[in-house]
């Protein structure tokens, strides 16, 4: 696999993430008033924490959203506000915030070699698989080499990925040029 399709593959599931987190969040603050990341801020004098990146990059996808649905045809508005029109993006995973969604992850993936875009795609993988044998209804109890297979992977990946700076952290970075650069335009 080349760089171009690992950048392609990881691009469209960070993209994908980061919407379903934000339309969690509308969810579960609409039902019950949960805040984002179950109410936790960061502590005075924190920094480069991954509670800031995760706000940071939840700032940005949002942001994100809200230009797109500024910039949605009146079909798609139906007389609704931006607001409203940004949520609906994000509760139908609109083509149009994914492809937004998708160049602001591949701007962060860039600077990945292919060794760490190796690394993130294998995690990716696992953690799919990890998602799929949760997801049965029925373990095989004799299936315990396949876990101490999964285990063993997992902790090889992170092990290999603690010598690149984490995804989060490159896209806070992105993200934080974006809302500055929306800071000064309307300044």
């Amino acid at each position: 696999m080349n760089k171009k399709d690992m950048v392609e593959e990881l691009s469209q599931f960070f993209a994908r993430q980061n919407i379903q987190l934000v339309k969690e969040a509308y969810d579960s603050h609409a039902s019950s008033g949960q805040p984002l990341f179950d109410g936790k801020v960061p502590e005075y004098g924190d920094r480069d924490t991954d509670l800031i990146y995760q706000y940071v990059n939840a700032s940005g996808v949002l942001r994100r959203g809200l230009e797109v649905a500024k910039q949605a045809d009146e079909v798609l508005k139906r007389g609704a506000t931006e607001s409203q029109t940004c949520r609906y993006l994000f509760d139908t995973e609109d083509k149009r915030l994914i492809d937004v969604l998708v160049k602001d992850a591949k701007a962060s993936l860039g600077t990945y070699d292919e060794q760490a875009l190796a690394c993130l795609l294998a995690k990716k993988r696992v953690d799919d698989y990890k998602a799929a044998m949760a997801k049965r209804e029925v373990w095989d109890s004799r299936a315990w080499g396949t876990s101490v297979w999964i285990i063993e992977r997992d902790r090889e990946i992170r092990h290999q990925l603690d010598q690149y700076p984490s995804f989060e952290q490159l896209l806070a970075s992105h993200y934080c040029q974006v809302l500055s650069q929306v800071m000064r335009d309307a300044a």
